[in-house]
């Protein structure tokens, strides 16, 4: 298997000379063997918050959408889906991957930048990403202390808001999903610099990476400079052997029942996820 390492340091050349052109924890897995009769969507209740949510996020714009990204109405609900496939580090390659698709501001804030693209939302995106990597070690330790304080007191750290540290946690790999789902290939100079960190950041280097890797196969070679596309050729022959993402159909952000609900999860009830509005998006691979 190809060198990770070398297929990033690879890659970061890539667009280095690019820059010149241009998430319940207790999952029940034995429910009864007698299977449960299906239920249509509109024979089922749609839960409360789950509407609340729905209203809440129709009421934002698309830039407000990303600048609450890592909120706790939509983040809980992710966050909830991948602990219940075992075994899942927070924020690791592994967790990103499931925990990006289950965000309803993910769903809206793609659907709405593929059908009316605007510079000036992906910019504001762009600029919110950067700065989330930016001083995230010194965020990360004073995180830490507070915890270690908490626990030789015998206390607690209970999040009644959101705060600087769960923020860049939760809101980067959906970002980086995000603007590689919208190939925005001028966010891959900002993408490298935070791979390129020595210190800490809030995001899976795998998973950045392989943001990074789709952005660079759909790259439109016309729009690089002969250096760059040379580049760029040597990197997709070294990494070939990548594997692909699967395009796969989801239920679209405005609809009150989702794969989130517990019913569809830990029921397996029908719940009529089919009949809804879709949207397609890339689900990355279980390795990268």
């Amino acid at each position: 298997m190809n060198n990770p390492h070398r297929s990033r340091r690879i890659l970061l050349a890539v667009v280095g000379v690019a820059i010149v052109t241009i998430h319940n924890g207790l999952f029940i897995r034995r429910v009864h063997s007698q299977e449960l009769p299906p239920r249509k969507a509109d024979s089922l209740k749609p839960l409360e918050k789950r509407v609340e949510l729905v209203k809440s996020i129709a009421d934002e714009d698309t830039e407000s959408s990303i600048n609450n990204l890592a909120n706790f109405d939509d983040a809980v609900w992710a966050d909830s889906m991948v602990a219940e496939a075992g075994g899942v580090i927070f924020v690791s390659y592994r967790y990103s991957r499931l925990y990006v698709l289950q965000l309803k501001r993910v769903r809206k804030i793609i659907a709405e930048l593929r059908s009316a693209p605007s510079d000036d939302v992906i910019q504001h995106l762009k600029d919110r990403f950067a700065a989330a990597m930016e001083g995230f070690d010194d965020v990360f330790r004073a995180k830490h202390r507070q915890l270690d304080e908490a626990a030789a007191s015998g206390s607690s750290v209970i999040l009644s808001e959101l705060d600087e540290h769960y923020y860049r946690l939760h809101f980067s790999p959906a970002a980086a999903y995000v603007l590689a789902e919208l190939k925005c290939y001028d966010a891959l100079p900002l993408m490298a610099d935070a791979l390129s960190k020595t210190e800490r950041i809030p995001i899976s280097q795998g998973f950045l990476f392989y943001s990074m890797h789709l952005l660079a196969v759909d790259h439109p070679k016309d729009k690089l400079s002969p250096a760059a596309k040379s580049a760029l050729d040597d990197y997709l022959k070294y990494a070939k052997d990548l594997p692909s993402p699967e395009e796969s159909s989801f239920v679209t952000w405005n609809v009150n029942i989702d794969e989130t609900d517990f019913r569809f999860r830990l029921l397996k009830r029908d719940l009529g996820l089919k009949e809804q509005k879709q949207i397609v998006m890339r689900v990355y691979p279980p390795k990268s």
